[in-house]
């Protein structure tokens, strides 16, 4: 998809690894780096919401989520249209 969108404006991590592994988040990045994705080492250890190194073209994001609400509303949302 980089390669059809030309490019990456931003990343996004979320869920349970995206929120807790910076080491994965590390490791995808620095397999990133050809697209522009450059993160801050001390801010990604230290769990901060923009992980992006000062300059980096592309954004880098970290963002806590509730997958079991999202599941519920899913769920709620199909049980008041009846499908």
């Amino acid at each position: 998809m980089a390669n059809t969108l030309a490019g990456l404006d931003g990343l996004v991590f979320t869920g349970g690894i995206g929120e807790h592994a910076a080491d994965i988040r590390q490791r995808v990045c620095d397999r990133l780096s050809w697209l522009g994705v450059s993160i801050d080492t001390a801010a990604n250890v230290q769990g901060e919401q923009r992980i992006a190194a000062k300059g980096s073209p592309v954004d880098v994001l970290v963002t806590p989520t509730n997958e079991e609400v999202s599941i519920a509303r899913h769920c709620r949302s199909l049980l008041r249209t009846g499908r």
